[in-house]
């Protein structure tokens, strides 16, 4: 899938550095990777179970991370990240394509493309979750120019990115009114010394052409198996950053359901969409 990737991307117009390709024998493998890392404008990680068991592709998009440089994870099967990778990843505006990758290729063509053209950002530290507090992560960044690849890894140089490998089936619940939701992720929170026992994230996207107006609303409600609302959030459709719509931390772990509201500045609901796909990590 790496490969087609690369093809598609290349057909398409951008030049991509590919470790396999570009490195030749006797060469230093890991100061290479680097170098396209210092030159690179996006890394494209294609996640998978794969990569996402590569400490080599970690150690990667660890160093894309603390260089500012987007990631634009291209998912391709039901692995969710977990450990270092949960946390790089937690930050990125992802793009499912567990369903069939190649049907997602042109969507891919024009994140790349926007991403290119953002560029690289400094540095932040994500901030520590607090109770009933939205962590949102960063915004997606497109672009387009060089693509690299390092093994499992594609590593886009002076306009490029950066792949890891994967493959797979989603369950992502969507409607047509552009309100979408990928899945809940739990976590079990229990012997990490906070006062909750359990972190749910909603990790979703609400389509630009309803998030241009600054009173709109994203409510969200965590519902238990019987439908009763266990907690609530509202955010303006303008705080939300990344795709995480909403976050609750809580004693017990009886989320089944979460139920996302588009709403006006009346409060009155615009698109609505709900979800039962609960990824439960840790723990």
């Amino acid at each position: 899938i790496t490969d087609k990737i690369h093809d598609y991307l290349e057909n398409n117009g951008f030049s991509c550095w590919m470790a396999p390709k570009e490195i030749k024998t006797s060469e230093n493998y890991s100061q290479k990777i680097i170098d396209a890392l210092n030159s690179a404008k996006i890394v494209l990680l294609v996640f998978s179970e794969y990569s996402h068991a590569s400490e080599y592709v970690t150690e990667e998009i660890d160093n894309a991370f603390t260089r500012g440089i987007p990631i634009l994870p291209f998912r391709i099967d039901d692995t969710f990240p977990k450990g270092k990778m949960e946390f790089y990843l937690r930050h990125c505006q992802w793009l499912d394509a567990s369903s069939n990758p190649e049907d997602h290729f042109p969507q891919l063509l024009e994140d790349v493309d926007r991403l290119c053209k953002e560029g690289k950002k400094p540095f932040v530290p994500p901030k520590p979750h607090e109770p009933h507090e939205i962590e949102p992560p960063e915004p997606p960044k497109r672009t387009s120019l060089y693509i690299a690849i390092a093994v499992i890894a594609i590593i886009a140089v002076v306009g490029g990115f950066m792949f890891l490998n994967g493959g797979g089936d989603s369950n992502a619940d969507a409607n047509e009114t552009g309100v979408f939701i990928d899945f809940i992720q739990m976590d079990n929170d229990t012997g990490k010394g906070y006062s909750w026992k359990y972190s749910y994230f909603v990790f979703g996207t609400i389509s630009p052409d309803l998030s241009n107006s600054s009173d709109n609303v994203v409510h969200v409600d965590f519902l238990d198996k019987s439908g009763k609302t266990i907690n609530s959030n509202d955010t303006k459709v303008g705080d939300i950053e990344g795709n995480t719509l909403a976050s609750a931390y809580l004693d017990d772990d009886n989320v089944a359901k979460v139920s996302v509201e588009l709403r006006d500045g009346d409060n009155k609901v615009l698109y609505s969409t709900e979800s039962d796909n609960i990824k439960s990590v840790g723990g």
